[in-house]
C-alpha cells in the first residue's frame, strides 16, 4: 500500500460555492433583467416611426375622420416606440417572466397589419415585435455565457 493523502478542503469549498451559485435566484433574475433590457432596446429601435404630412386619420363610431392638427406634437411620429416599458423580472415557480408592454391602442395593428380605414384594402404588418425577439435570441448565447463566466469568477472559478 502506498501512503497517499489528499486535502479535500479546497474541493469542498468549491463544491459548496458552486451549490450556492446554482441556487442563487438573484443570478437568474439579474440575467433575466439584462435580457429584458436588451429586449426593450430592440423593441424601441425596431418600432416604426410614423411619417406624417400633418393630416391625421382615425375611425370613430364607424366614421373615417380626417383633420390637420394645430399641435405640432401630433404631427411627429414616435409615440408607439416611446411607449414601451419593462417590468422587472419576476420568478413564478420554476419560470422567470420578463414582460415588455406597450399600451398604445394601435400597436398590434402596426405590428400585425390591418384593414384600411375605408375597408377596401390591407396594410401589411411591420412585425417589429417578432424582429426584436429574433435579435434577443441571436444575442442570447453570448450574453448568457458572459454573465455565467463573470458569475463563476465570483466563486473563484477561472
Amino acid at each position: 500500500m502506498s501512503d497517499f493523502e489528499f486535502d479535500f478542503t479546497e474541493f469542498k469549498e468549491f463544491a459548496d460555492h458552486f451549490d450556492d451559485m446554482l441556487n442563487d435566484k438573484n443570478f437568474l433574475l439579474d440575467v433575466a433583467n439584462e435580457l429584458g433590457n436588451g429586449m426593450l432596446g430592440a423593441l424601441k429601435n425596431n418600432t416604426p416611426i410614423g411619417q406624417y404630412d400633418g393630416t391625421v386619420f382615425f375611425v370613430r363610431g364607424g366614421k373615417l375622420l380626417k383633420f390637420k392638427p394645430k399641435d405640432a406634437a401630433k404631427k411627429s411620429g414616435g409615440h408607439l416606440a416611446r411607449s414601451w416599458f419593462l417590468s422587472p423580472a419576476l420568478q413564478m415557480g420554476d419560470e422567470i417572466l420578463v414582460e415588455a408592454t406597450n399600451n398604445v391602442e394601435y400597436g398590434p395593428y402596426v405590428n400585425n397589419g390591418h384593414r384600411t380605414a375605408d375597408h377596401t384594402g390591407w396594410v401589411e404588418g411591420q412585425f417589429f415585435v417578432e424582429a426584436s425577439m429574433d435579435e434577443v435570441e441571436a444575442n442570447l448565447d453570448p450574453i448568457l455565457m458572459n454573465r455565467f463566466l463573470n458569475y463563476l469568477r465570483r466563486f473563484g472559478v477561472s
